[in-house]
């Protein structure tokens, strides 16, 4: 068997698979998202383990030299993504690839050569929630209850109905600023975690919505994790443990948080689906809306476009019924 390996280098003559043979002595720590040390040339450069394959047509075909990593940085499922952005936003793999990662490896494979300072970058990641002081969170509050009207009823029951069905599908939830969306959200995140599934929850800037995050602490506790980029580096790290692990249950955050890896989605709210910074404008470039459609599609997820004043094309295929 050999492994399929990705450099750590952005470069159009680069960006492609390599394969390498596995020592015996390494075959029990490779697995796919393992960072590793490979010879490449003269020299030697850090790598990501994207797949395996049982033969190869490559001669000459070289060890791997050392697995960097105490734990894989992706899965299956995130090579999979990455390479869906690489052809459908024209990225390099690898550029694609780093977004699914946990945050910081991009400067770990500037440090993976100076054999003292390698594991224990990864060591200094922490896991549990005690360890988090995140200064966006905002103190807990007493859970309201609230009654729901019936137009809240309904858009509740549909997105019920669309989470039991356990396929793709996509729905608007149209309403006006203060009109009880996230009641919405609230009471369908719910329904998920009782058929032991897990959500994602986008907004457009958690500085402009600190309500919504106030509500979701209040009424999810400790199974919620928040990741937005204006955290510490090491806070994001946390949550990136976290929510892989499976200890959280719940994930709100900006749009780098569509690419968290969540055990058992099922579902994904956007939020205000119309602003503006749910784009990406630096490479790689992207949609989140469109990323959420394809890891939904996927993983037979439901989504939810929350929004008082749609985007054109989300109001068009919601009158033309393909939402």
């Amino acid at each position: 068997m050999f492994a399929e390996v990705i450099l750590g280098r952005v470069s159009p003559k680069l960006d492609k698979v390599y394969h390498y043979s596995i020592p015996e002595k390494l075959i029990k720590e490779i697995k796919v998202g393992s960072q590793v040390l490979v010879p490449f040339g003269k020299a030697k450069s850090v790598g990501y383990i994207v797949g395996f394959v049982e033969t190869s047509d490559v001669k000459g075909i070289k060890d791997i030299g050392e697995v960097l990593s105490p734990y894989p940085l992706f899965s299956e499922q995130s090579v999979e993504l990455a390479r869906w952005m690489a052809e459908y936003y024209n990225c390099f793999f690898i550029t694609a690839l780093r977004m699914v990662m946990p945050p910081g490896t991009a400067h770990i494979e500037k440090r993976a050569l100076k054999a003292k300072l390698r594991k224990p970058l990864y060591a200094q990641i922490p896991s549990s929630k005690s360890q988090i002081q995140n200064k966006f969170q905002i103190p807990k509050s007493k859970q309201r209850q609230f009654e729901l009207t019936e137009e809240q009823k309904a858009a509740l029951e549909s997105i019920k109905t669309d989470v039991d069905k356990g396929k793709f599908s996509v729905s608007l939830l149209y309403g006006i600023t203060a009109s009880g969306k996230t009641e919405v959200y609230l009471r369908a995140v719910d329904h998920v975690i009782g058929k032991g599934g897990s959500a994602i929850i986008l907004v457009p800037e958690v500085g402009l919505t600190p309500q919504i995050i106030e509500r979701f602490e209040a009424h999810f506790g400790e199974q919620l994790a928040v990741y937005h980029s204006e955290m510490p580096l090491k806070e994001r790290q946390s949550v990136w443990a976290e929510v892989a692990s499976g200890e959280s249950m719940v994930v709100l955050g900006t749009r780098s948080a569509a690419f968290l890896s969540v055990n058992n989605l099922k579902l994904i709210v956007i939020d205000e689906e119309f602003e503006n910074t749910y784009k990406q404008e630096q490479n790689p470039r992207y949609h989140t809306r469109e990323v959420a459609f394809h890891i939904a599609r996927k993983l037979d997820a439901s989504v939810v476009l929350g929004s008082g004043t749609p985007s054109i094309e989300t109001y068009y295929n919601a009158e033309a019924g393909n939402y």
